[in-house]
């Protein structure tokens, strides 16, 4: 199963309902395109894409915080996130959603942080990923 599958229902769920729709619609989303995996193989492809759309979130985020997305930043969440370029499209229609919501990256921060609470590694990859970004055109702004 690819991870990027429950994107869309992450997507659509985000786009309805903000940060608990995108976690039910990747939940559901996960199990429509994981029908025919194990249990195991199931769970932890669920918490890969719930990981995959919050860290879109985030750096979506974390790219819009200074008033404006550089083009710099773009290419350093594509190559952080390793994103497939067949893919690119669908993880852009997350990322600019993203943007125009209001809401803060908070409760996305929250929800990463209360997943992995006994995986500290993982939570300072997320902040490594986010700093990657936020230095990608040279200069960090304090907002």
């Amino acid at each position: 199963m690819s991870i990027w599958g429950s994107l869309i229902g992450g997507f659509v769920g985000f786009s309805f309902a903000g940060p608990i729709g995108a976690l039910i619609g990747s939940m559901l989303g996960g199990r429509i395109s994981s029908a025919r995996q194990s249990s195991f193989q199931r769970s932890f492809a669920h918490s890969q894409q719930v990981f995959a759309v919050y860290l879109i979130i985030l750096t979506a985020k974390l790219a819009k915080a200074d008033g404006q997305v550089s083009k710099e930043e773009l290419i350093a969440v594509k190559n952080k996130l390793k994103i497939p370029d067949h893919e690119i499209d669908q993880v852009g229609k997350i990322f600019n959603k993203t943007k125009e919501k209001t809401t803060g990256y908070e409760p996305y921060a929250q929800q990463i942080a209360q997943i992995y609470i006994t995986n500290p590694a993982v939570l300072d990859e997320v902040i490594n990923i986010l700093f990657y970004i936020a230095e990608a055109y040279g200069k960090v702004s304090d907002s």
